[in-house]
């Protein structure tokens, strides 16, 4: 049985909660006497991209004018990243495609996997296309880890990233499929499975932090997703504590910290989360280049505050209106009628000469 579903604000909560985590892991990055190797950096970067990237696949769907958009988007920011590190950050970089500037290999790739989505996409989900779902997942897990072992592509095409952060988004994308079922959804959310469901999660997430904390051989090279197993040094084992952290974060986002209510201000913020992550760049990389926070050391609560006021003022209402037109290219509607109503009054003169006017001698 299948039921209609209302937009998730729970989501859109979580979003909010990702999306300032990823904000206060970049400043951490830079920080005098934190960076890289902080314990909190890579706890963070060990689930909240793969927790991204599952919630878009959750709300992946295949539209040409949708993937039309974002590539016009990724087009429009590789050039705009580029042009504002020449001209205001001192780099000499020249503008090309194929390898995405910083934080854009989010776009790339979420490109490319809409493009997946007819192949991954079933008309019924009956048990034995179901079967088929879980058996796709497995294979996209075993591309995660077989994929890095010989060699990587690098940033080229985001090709790497691609292939890590896959089996997270094809599991978010079934995931909604199962949760349009109204037995998944009782069984997963309700009644006493719900709450052994949540309860193994938030202590399965100890576990976790546990892992990354006390494994110092786990570096951040292991967490980007961009390095071979030889170039970030890792092993199947590592690998593995690596996966697990990510999918046991994932099921306490979803489960344990699901909160499906409108929260005033915030979960609307939530709903801009790709505003704030494609902008938030811009601002970050000129605190970097300005420097105060590697020669000033700066308490780590201090950071996670100005990490929330970044995101404030990105995901305010203005810069909501702002994107609605720029980011979802509603402007390009607002130009189509202008300039079709100035060509319908065009059209529309009346032409009408007077002989004395023409001068035929």
């Amino acid at each position: 049985m299948t039921i209609t579903r209302k937009r998730e604000y729970s989501f859109d909560n979580c979003k909010l909660i990702l999306i300032i985590l990823v904000v206060f892991a970049h400043f951490l990055e830079f920080s005098k006497g934190y960076g890289a190797k902080d314990d909190w950096y890579r706890i963070i970067y060990s689930f909240h991209m793969p927790a991204m990237v599952f919630i878009a696949g959750y709300f992946a769907k295949f539209n040409k004018k949708n993937i039309f958009t974002l590539s016009f988007l990724y087009l429009i920011f590789q050039n705009g990243y580029i042009s504002f590190a020449n001209k205001k950050l001192n780099q000499n970089l020249n503008f090309q495609i194929t390898t995405p500037y910083w934080l854009l290999w989010f776009l790339l790739a979420y490109i490319f996997y809409l493009m997946l989505i007819p192949l991954l996409d079933f008309k019924k989900y009956n048990k034995k296309n179901i079967f088929y779902s879980l058996i796709i997942i497995a294979v996209t897990f075993f591309i995660h880890f077989y994929f890095p072992k010989d060699k990587t592509q690098g940033y080229y095409l985001s090709v790497s990233r691609f292939i890590t952060f896959l089996p997270f988004f094809v599991s978010g994308f079934y995931f909604n499929k199962l949760m349009k079922n109204e037995k998944a959804q009782k069984y997963l959310y309700k009644g006493i499975s719900g709450i052994v469901i949540r309860i193994i999660f938030l202590l399965l997430v100890f576990l976790a932090i546990h892992i990354i904390k006390y494994n110092k051989n786990i570096s951040p090279n292991m967490l980007y997703g961009s390095y071979s197993y030889k170039s970030a040094k890792y092993s199947d084992n590592i690998k593995a504590k690596i996966t697990f952290c990510s999918i046991v974060w994932i099921g306490f986002i979803i489960f344990t910290l699901r909160f499906n209510k409108k929260i005033f201000i915030l979960t609307r913020m939530g709903s801009t989360s790709l505003t704030i992550f494609l902008f938030h760049g811009f601002i970050l990389r000129y605190i970097q280049y300005k420097e105060y926070f590697k020669f000033h050391e700066v308490d780590r609560k201090l950071i996670f505050l100005f990490s929330i006021c970044i995101v404030a003022m990105l995901g305010n209402i203005i810069m909501e209106y702002f994107s609605k037109y720029i980011l979802h290219l509603k402007i390009l509607d607002v130009f189509k009628k202008i300039y079709l109503k100035f060509y319908d009054r065009i059209i529309n003169i009346n032409l009408d000469f007077n002989d004395d006017f023409i001068d035929i001698n």
